[in-house]
């Protein structure tokens, strides 16, 4: 299976940063033991990629901070399809050709955005909403396009990990 994850605000929470100002901001990222752990368990059945609207120097800064470099197969950012940018669907057609996804091997897209969620589903792809903002239940019901819905990334690595990797 392909996993691709958005990077902000998804693989780490609003909760995890300060966003006072952009130095205190960038001085903020650290490495998660347990989701790097979890990811890495992950990886040695699939393949993670990085899908984010951030600029490359941002990509490549957090993903180091993180000690996730290794933990990734590629990343696409906002510099490589800067005219069209996530939720257009241009953006996921890029990534599609740039990662080399198969269309008959499932692809999980992991985003905190609903609307980007939506087009993931467009493209056949299986949806995980993470809910950082905690948007109420009753609300998330009408987005019939998300098939996952998690709060934290954590939460939903360890129930896909439980479902389809311990086969």
């Amino acid at each position: 299976m392909n996993y691709i994850f958005d990077l902000d605000f998804t693989l780490y929470s609003n909760y995890d940063i300060n966003k006072s100002t952009d130095t205190k901001f960038y001085k903020s990222f650290k490495e998660k033991q347990f989701l790097n752990k979890l990811l890495n368990q992950l990886k040695l059945k699939n393949k993670l990629y990085i899908f984010s609207n951030g600029n490359k120097n941002h990509v490549d800064y957090v993903i180091k901070k993180m000690k996730m470099k290794t933990l990734f197969e590629d990343t696409a950012n906002r510099d490589e399809y800067s005219k069209f940018p996530k939720p257009d669907i241009r953006a996921y057609k890029y990534v599609i050709k740039k990662f080399k996804l198969d269309k008959n091997i499932e692809t999980f897209f992991f985003e905190d955005t609903i609307e980007n969620l939506e087009t993931a589903k467009k493209m056949g792809w299986v949806t995980v909403f993470i809910n950082n903002d905690k948007i109420s239940k009753k609300k998330l019901e009408r987005y019939n396009f998300i098939d996952y819905k998690f709060s934290c990334i954590e939460q939903a690595l360890i129930f896909l990990i439980n479902k389809f990797d311990n086969k």
